[in-house]
């Protein structure tokens, strides 16, 4: 997991991030150090923060981010946005540049994905399938048998999934996709490990690749995805943007891809804070309030309300009047809850934001890594797996001074590597 932020006002961006990289298996959770933060042109201040999956199409993406960046030579671009629509036609095509042949991402590596994909689509299906059981569909005295409310629990599951899939753009084809899954579901039985794989499909083999393929065509990235931070100054831009993209995967159909948008620095927004992934701690100390606990809150409020209505309803004998008292209760809450954010934004985002336009460099910087480093000490200290760890890596991109590192862990001795080209990179 991931804690990361992104700080902008019209002098320069700042972007940190944690080192935590969490794979977990059926067997263990462990948490290993990897690198979050990149320079993405060396011609020019634009780098990326990557959270989510460290891979697209199981390749890593400091690989990819390292290719394309050795790739693009001195080619600039006229916005942060341009250059991230380049970054993902560069995905589009497996991972290589125009006048490349070589594709990083190949068949094998789409292979591999789309089994995940298989088995994701199974488990969620299993997952609900689980929730209606627990809801009380159960064998009855009337006689019906374990497997026939089984079966009707699986085919509901499989209606509700299908219908929350949005339709495929023009040009993308489930069927496609549908013999890639069916050759990787059918080369399981064959690998020496696939009394690992928890899947038994039996006759619902046919649902759960048609949903996997048809989320694969549609494009969407669901849960599952890696998310790409873009930021920094183009040719024509005087201050600062970012662009924010998350990337699925890359199938017979295309790239699956969401373009999240993002936000330039102008004359009538002069500074912007925003963190990514893990934000609770970062959001808290931004609003003033854990946002758990204000949805607590706003759920004990409207207990509170609707018992007292009760009450007076029942000692009032206006039980005709319970309506009206209802939508009286809803108008409350919606006002308690727009005070409450309100009184946030006014007294703690506000001056948060106002202040940021005036910081220096350095104390962006600070401020950045204090976050990050304050979301790993809540982890460490409460019963939460510690998915944000320390070292955190800082830059601060500017239009003059460019790409520079503030804080960075490195994987070998300084000292060691003199006139190593290494030393340069990022």
């Amino acid at each position: 997991m991931t804690s990361e932020i992104l700080m902008m006002n019209e002098t320069c961006v700042v972007l940190a991030a944690d080192s935590a990289a969490t794979v977990e298996s059926e067997r263990s959770t462990k948490v290993f150090s990897t690198d979050k933060v990149f320079r993405l042109s060396d011609a020019q201040p634009i780098g990326v923060m990557t959270y989510g999956n460290a891979a697209v199409s199981w390749v890593p993406v400091s690989l990819l981010v390292e290719s394309y960046r050795d790739g693009l030579n001195d080619r600039m671009f006229g916005s942060v946005p341009e250059c991230a629509e380049n970054f993902r036609a560069f995905l589009s095509r497996g991972g290589r540049h125009e006048e490349s042949k070589t594709p990083l991402i190949t068949e094998a590596h789409m292979d591999v994905q789309a089994g995940h994909m298989v088995l994701r689509t199974w488990n969620a299906l299993l997952d609900r399938v689980r929730e209606r059981m627990d809801e009380g569909y159960a064998p009855s005295s009337g006689g019906r048998s374990f497997d026939k409310v089984l079966r009707k629990c699986m085919e509901e599951s499989i209606s509700e999934m299908r219908a929350s899939i949005p339709d495929a753009p023009d040009g993308t084809s489930v069927e496609t996709n549908m013999g890639r899954l069916k050759k990787v579901v059918s080369s399981w039985d064959s690998r020496p490990d696939s009394h690992d794989i928890p899947l038994a499909f039996g006759d619902f083999a046919e649902d759960v690749i048609d949903i996997t393929a048809a989320r694969m065509s549609a494009g969407e990235c669901g849960d599952d995805f890696t998310g790409l931070v873009f930021a920094g100054y183009g040719t024509d831009e005087n201050y600062p943007s970012f662009r924010e993209l998350r990337i699925g995967g890359l199938f017979d159909s295309g790239l699956q891809a969401e373009d999240m948008g993002g936000v330039a620095i102008d004359a009538g927004n002069t500074s912007w804070i925003e963190a990514f992934a893990q934000r609770d701690v970062i959001d808290a100390y931004l609003t003033g309030m854990d946002e758990s606990l204000r949805a607590e809150i706003a759920i004990n409020v409207s207990h509170i309300l609707d018992s007292s209505t009760q009450w007076i309803v029942g000692a009032s004998g206006k039980e005709t009047q319970m309506e009206t008292f209802r939508l009286s209760n809803d108008d409350t809450l919606r006002q308690f809850d727009e005070s409450i954010q309100s009184y946030s934004f006014h007294n703690y985002m506000l001056p948060v934001k106002n202040t940021l336009r005036f910081l220096p460099k350095d104390e962006m910087a600070d401020l950045a890594e204090s976050l990050i480093k304050l979301t790993s000490l809540r982890r460490r200290v409460s019963d939460d797996y510690e998915t944000v760890k320390e070292p955190v890596d800082v830059a601060i991109i500017s239009k003059h001074d460019g790409f520079v590192w503030v804080r960075r862990k490195l994987y070998f001795e300084r000292a060691l590597n003199i006139g190593c080209g290494i030393l340069g990179r990022s």
